[in-house]
Parts: structure tokens; sequence; C-alpha cells
């Protein structure tokens, strides 16, 4: 028999993709539509989480006078108006904020790395270099910013949002506490950290189809976040020389058959996990055909993990 392993991943429990509306929900209660770029997970929305995750507020510091000079994680809205711009911008954080251990992304979420960012931008253009300071690409910044014009100033140039990630434009707060930017630019903060006061983040403009990449912004500056999923040491390969399990309907809203083939043992241990990493449905399958009721299940997005003695196949299953 061949015992070849067939891994096509190291599982990701959290991994979801554009095909579901699953979304994510930080410590507030506030809900985030989720999309696939890559093998990577993002956040569609920019963050506006009020508290860590260990529930202590994040301080909401209105003073120009005091935002100069914090050293702890504050956010702040555009021109101090919450109420006009956290449900479409999001909040803006200083990157105390970002680095706080009490983590201001829910479990299982963080602020991107320098790096992650670089891996999501090589994935929309593998042609150009996206580690450089400054502009970089062609279309990169118009593959990630919203498509039109009801958030962006005019012309906002090349956007096509192909990636989803519907980028928008929430402006930024200076280290003197000023407001700029809004509706010409977004400013998104990584967790990557350059020298004292300074720490790696991204911009889009309205004017440019590009996207850039600077550490000139102070610690003590406001900008956007959007979270990443922590599962991305893992990657989803589902190659099509894998032929030992079919499943199928897939998408399906009821049930699926799963067929199990070239395999020459008689006990299959079968689990589905949920984008929580929680085990939704188990059993240990002795046919090589079986049907499998998943009628109750959320709509959503399942990984199936199969192990055969040493052979784990890892597969995504969609409830319609």
């Amino acid at each position: 028999m061949n015992k070849a392993i067939l891994l096509f991943t190291t599982i990701i429990f959290f991994a979801l993709s554009n095909y579901s509306q699953t979304k994510v929900f930080d410590i507030d209660g506030n809900s985030y539509n989720i999309i696939q770029i890559g093998n990577q997970f993002w956040m569609k929305e920019n963050l506006k989480v009020t508290h860590y995750c260990n529930n202590e507020l994040i301080p909401n510091d209105t003073n120009s006078t005091t935002w100069p000079y914090l050293g702890t994680g504050a956010r702040c809205y555009y021109i101090n108006d919450s109420m006009v711009n956290s449900a479409i911008y999001g909040a803006l954080y200083n990157w105390h904020a970002v680095n706080d251990s009490n983590k201001i992304c829910p479990a299982g979420w963080h602020v991107p790395t320098d790096a992650e960012w670089n891996t999501m931008e090589k994935y929309l253009d593998n042609t150009v270099d996206t580690i450089a300071v400054g502009s970089t690409g062609t279309d990169i910044g118009a593959k990630l910013k919203e498509s039109d014009t009801a958030h962006w100033t005019s012309p906002n140039a090349g956007a096509t949002n192909s990636s989803n990630f519907t980028a928008l434009p929430g402006g930024y707060r200076e280290e003197m506490g000023v407001f700029g930017g809004y509706k010409d630019g977004g400013y998104f903060w990584t967790s990557t950290s350059y020298a004292i006061g300074a720490a790696w983040y991204r911009y889009l403009f309205y004017s440019v189809s590009k996207i850039g990449r600077s550490y000139l912004g102070n610690k003590r500056y406001g900008f956007s976040v959007r979270c990443i999923c922590d599962s991305l040491a893992g990657q989803i390969n589902e190659s099509s020389s894998n032929n030992r399990l079919e499943i199928y309907p897939n998408p399906t809203n009821n049930n699926m058959t799963i067929e199990i083939k070239k395999f020459d043992f008689a006990i299959f241990d079968f689990k589905i996990y949920n984008i929580l990493g929680n085990v939704v449905a188990e059993r240990i399958l002795s046919e090589n055909k079986n049907e499998i009721d998943i009628s109750y299940l959320p709509c959503g997005i399942y990984f199936l993990k199969l192990i055969v003695d040493k052979t784990v196949i890892v597969r995504k299953i969609i409830k319609e």
C-alpha cells in the first residue's frame, strides 16, 4: 500500500473564504465580514473595537494636547466624531494600542505584521518589489480599494476592489493630534516596529493605484487597523492529484457523500471542524462510501479531516 502522506495543510481551523458570509465578532460584539486573499484571511472592515480582549477599555482621547504625549494605547475617531465615522471607517488607534499585550483583535486574530502585508501584496502582484519603501506596484492599491467614490475622493484612481478587501479612506491623526487625509487616504498599521519611535504601515491614496509602505509614521499617529487570522502558518492546497477522497455534493445544504478510495484500512477517523476550531461532527467510518447528514449545521465554511494510519486528508466543505 502506498503510505505517502497526503498532507494538504497544517489544518486551518479559522480559515474562511469569499463564498461565505461568516463573520468574526470582537469583544464589544461588533461583527466583521471576512475575506480570503491567497492563503490569508482578513477582516473586510476596519477595526472599531473599544476594549482590549481582556475587556480593559482602550481610552478614547479627544484632546489634542494630551494625544501627542501618550505612551500607552489609545483610540480616536476622525475629528472626534464617532457617530459619523465609527460604523464606516472604524477607529483610529495609536501603535501602542496595536502593540498592547492585551490585544485589540478578536481571539484567533491579530494585527498583521509587515511580512504578512507583504505576503498579501505579492499574491496580488508577484512581479514587483513589495518590500520597497514608498509606493510600489502598478495596481495593488487599486485591487484593495473600494471600487467607487461613495467614500473615496474622486477619481479613486484605478480602483477595482478585485481582492474584496474594500479598503476605506479613514484618514489619520498626526502625532500632534491634528486630523487629516479623510476620504483621501487609508492608513493601516502593521504590528512590526521599525525603531523606538516608528513602526511599519501601509497607505493608499485616492489619486494613485499603487500601495505605499513606510516606517515614517510616529507610533503616536492614529491609523486604521485590519486584523488577520492567526492560522497563517498553514496553507490549503487542494491538489488535483489527490484522488483518494471525494466529497459530493459540495456545497451542500443537507447530506453529503464521503467516498474513500485506494485505502486498505477498514477504519477511518473522521472529524468536521468549524471556523473556531471546534469539532462539530465526528465518526468512525468503516465503509468506503458514507452519507453524512450536516443539515443541522449553520451555513458557512467547515473543514473535514480524515485520518488513516499516517495519512491525513483535509478538505474544505461549504454548508449552504
